[in-house]
């Protein structure tokens, strides 16, 4: 049975972890971390903003129900939510970014040959020769 508080709140959450999903995947991506850290911060914040919204107006709506237990009075998981959902925003984040960036290795040495990986000559004298 889909509760008043589930259907609002899935969506929401969804919604806040293909955000935060995608930009982790992008700071995967990224070649420094000058952009790594502010795509993980947005991520983070993603994921808590998210948490939070879909957490009240989850018990708003489940609250304007009539004949509800008693139980839907209890708004500790939205204060919880907003004190402390920058910690699982984090957790996720940084899983989703050291998924993709094993990915990203695995792919990328897979697809370079060892040839390819060898040093070439440039016509640099300061540079070692391959021998």
């Amino acid at each position: 049975m889909v509760t008043p508080y589930t259907a609002m709140f899935l969506p929401i959450f969804v919604l806040g972890c293909v955000v935060a999903c995608s930009l982790s995947v992008l700071a995967a991506f990224s070649t420094t971390w000058q952009a790594r850290v502010p795509l993980l911060v947005l991520a983070t914040a993603g994921f808590w903003i998210a948490l939070y919204q879909a957490t009240d107006l989850g018990y708003r709506s489940w609250q304007s129900t009539q004949f509800a237990a008693y139980d839907r009075f209890s708004d500790a998981a939205v204060q919880a939510a907003l004190v402390g959902g920058w910690f699982p925003g984090g957790i996720f984040s940084v899983n989703v970014l050291a998924i993709a960036r094993r990915y990203r290795r695995t792919r990328g040495s897979q697809s370079v040959s060892k040839e390819e990986r060898a040093p070439r000559e440039t016509g640099n004298p300061y540079q070692p020769s391959p021998d």
